[in-house]
């Protein structure tokens, strides 16, 4: 303890600055930053149909981290808009209703992403759905605490730095760097039985390019009317990655592999955290990227909560029965199959 130190001041000194240095890089590894929903930019026309539509009969989410991931050798910023429930549907001869997260780029204008360093983005999620989070913890803000502890963060930041990506083949037969390193990334989450508190089999994460050679330079226009979905307004959206997430009732999904416990960690349908794992390379061949973490949420278009496990609040019963239907075990395996194809 610090107070048993007392006597030798360097000791204690030392100390001090080991705790200081260890909170600043924890800052600095996950950035608390608030998130912002479409109700927060003055400029979204809310009556057009699209992803800030209000009082929309399915109801989309939304939310948006402002100039977060820093670009090497600029002044310049991107920032994260995530997007669930655009688009939408349900999953053919089952009854099962999905939605999608989309997570866009938020890109300077006339700036040129194609033309710099890789940077990647991974998001993950549990069991097909958002992952759930310490409500005495939450924030609306990018904060991991409620979700990823630091040390878990450690854990996952290894496994990402312990990517060779010299190891996939020749220069004419090799994966773009972010796809190959999506697929180490879930081979090493595989490889273990658990990650943290997660089973490893329901957790999953799908990469996209945000800057370099095969980065998606098309403007996305999620909002058909108005100003688009981000922060600052005068940057363009890019879509960086996109995948599925299964509603279904409230009884998370059963696993042989469960404790047994009267509270295992289950998806939080559309109403958890998206962890995005921003994997950014500098000019060193060789070189460790620098790797943070956004923990994003989506709202409505008032900045409201989601329905859980449902398309839209008046839909709750219908989405929910289909779903019972199937079967938990039915669903288990449907989801299984689609987190070992990722």
């Amino acid at each position: 303890m610090i107070t048993a130190s007392s006597e030798n001041p360097l000791l204690s000194s030392l100390l001090l600055l080991g705790i200081a240095s260890a909170q600043l890089e924890s800052i600095e590894q996950n950035p608390a930053v608030d998130i912002l929903s479409c109700g927060d930019l003055s400029c979204i026309d809310s009556n057009s149909g699209s992803v800030c539509q209000s009082n929309a009969t399915l109801e989309t989410g939304l939310g948006i981290a402002s100039g977060v991931v820093s670009i090497p050798g600029s002044d310049s910023s991107l920032s994260l808009t995530l997007v669930d429930g655009y688009p939408l549907g349900d999953l053919a001869y089952t009854g099962a209703w999905l939605t999608t997260q989309t997570l866009y780029a938020g890109v300077p204008a006339n700036f040129n992403a194609s033309g710099q360093d890789d940077a990647c983005a991974l998001m993950l999620q549990y069991q097909a759905q958002t992952l759930p989070e310490d409500e005495a913890l939450a924030r609306n803000t990018t904060s991991c605490d409620s979700t990823i502890s630091s040390g878990l963060q450690r854990v996952l930041t290894n496994m990402i730095q312990s990517f060779d990506y010299s190891a996939y083949g020749s220069s004419n037969n090799t994966l773009p760097r972010c796809e190959a390193l999506t697929q180490h990334f879930n081979a090493e989450i595989h490889s273990r039985q658990n990650i943290g508190p997660y089973l490893n089999t329901y957790l999953t994460a799908t990469g996209g390019t945000l800057l370099g050679n095969h980065a998606n330079t098309t403007v996305a226009l999620p909002q058909y009317e108005g100003c688009q979905p981000v922060s600052p307004q005068e940057y363009t959206l890019h879509q960086v990655a996109i995948m599925d997430q299964f509603l279904y009732r409230s009884r998370p999904l059963s696993s042989a592999d469960d404790d047994g416990g009267d509270d295992p960690t289950t998806g939080a349908g559309r109403t958890g955290v998206t962890p995005v794992l921003t994997v950014v390379y500098g000019d060193e061949e060789g070189g460790d990227p620098e790797v943070q973490y956004f923990c994003m949420k989506t709202f409505t278009p008032d900045g409201g909560r989601l329905p859980q496990h449902s398309l839209s609040e008046d839909g709750t019963g219908a989405a929910s029965s289909g779903l019972h239907r199937m079967g938990v075990v039915g669903i288990a395996g449907i989801v299984v199959l689609v987190l070992l194809l990722q």
